[in-house]
């Protein structure tokens, strides 16, 4: 039926849209964790300039420690927020991507229900930009901790505690692939063929 290949492509340009959005997501991991990285360092660093660990008549190179620890926090808060937008964006086109999908099947099928197979490959995808949402709100807890200006940064235990936030930044939003790609297998196959007749043509 034309209804359902509009359907598949109606699925097909979503799927494809949200794969986009995925990798764009991933591009932006190696310069988000470099920058608060630079932030950690940076006040780790501060931390050590404002210690009393430093012998007598050290107090101009202390200042001078702080100064460049100071700048290179600042330079790094500064390199975060550009990919905390980015990645937003990138959050709502999926939910844009995945409501349209959605609204477009049932204005397609015009009152027909859907197939369990499109109900599951919606809900999975629908599934996989709740996975991506959480991410980010997980992300913008790290950034916000690693970047506070007023956060203790000589406070015992937070060198510890900055390594674990930054672990916390490198993990991905899970997401179950092999169902995903299962689905999508099903979805090339043509509509007017069931697997039985597939098989009474290889006979």
């Amino acid at each position: 039926m034309e209804g359902d290949a509009a359907v598949r492509r109606t699925i097909t340009h979503a799927i494809t849209t949200l794969d986009v959005c995925r990798r764009k997501w991933q591009a932006l991991h190696t310069p988000g964790i470099k920058s608060l990285t630079s932030c950690v360092n940076g006040r780790l660093t501060l931390a050590h300039a404002e210690s009393n660990a430093w012998p007598p008549g050290f107090a101009a190179v202390r200042r001078g420690v702080a100064c460049r620890a100071n700048r290179e926090r600042q330079t790094a808060t500064d390199a975060i927020q550009p990919v905390l937008t980015s990645l937003e964006e990138i959050v709502a086109s999926m939910r844009v991507a995945t409501t349209t999908l959605r609204d477009k099947i049932h204005a397609t099928l015009r009152g027909r229900p859907l197939s369990a197979e499109v109900e599951q490959l919606i809900a999975s995808v629908e599934a996989m930009v709740g996975s991506f949402e959480r991410e980010l709100q997980l992300r913008r807890a790290v950034t916000a901790e690693i970047t506070d200006s007023d956060g203790g940064h000589a406070a015992p235990g937070w060198d510890a505690s900055s390594r674990l936030l930054l672990s916390a930044w490198v993990l991905e939003p899970y997401l179950d692939n092999a169902k995903l790609d299962l689905l999508m297998e099903s979805l090339a196959a043509e509509p007017s063929q069931s697997p039985n007749s597939r098989q009474r043509q290889k006979v």
